[in-house]
């Protein structure tokens, strides 16, 4: 994902380049949210919103104007890339998804704490 932003954001004016492509939204784990993307990422943390809630969480009076927000951003970004028109696929013969190898070991570089899953604790006789 990150190589194709890197890629589209090739092709905008200088002003528009500071607007990321990919929008990280959290409903479960920010403490496993890699300190990479906290850092470098504009990301919405939507722990706090429980399923079992009331509202829906496009209704939702604390969730809602996010989620607005969040979407009024994709259309702006939209637009924006829609401007260019073909360009922005001019390079797709060149551009490959990262290799089995690539992903390996960024994801080795990513250090997470183990998460047993809920009820599956081990069980002592």
């Amino acid at each position: 994902m990150e190589k194709l932003e890197k890629e589209r954001l090739k092709l905008l004016n200088p002003r528009e380049k500071k607007h990321g492509l990919i929008i990280p939204i959290v409903f479960r784990g920010l403490k496993y949210l890699p300190q990479e993307i906290k850092e470098k990422r504009q990301y919405y943390n939507f722990e706090n919103f429980l399923l079992c809630n009331k509202y829906k969480i496009n209704r939702h009076p604390r969730f809602a104007p996010k989620i607005k927000k969040i979407a009024e951003y994709i259309a702006d970004r939209y637009n924006t890339l829609a401007k260019l028109g073909d360009s922005l696929f001019d390079n797709r013969e060149n551009f490959n998804l990262p290799g089995e190898k690539e992903i390996i070991d960024w994801l080795e570089g990513i250090e997470t704490p183990w998460i047993s899953f809920p009820g599956r604790e081990e069980i002592i006789i």
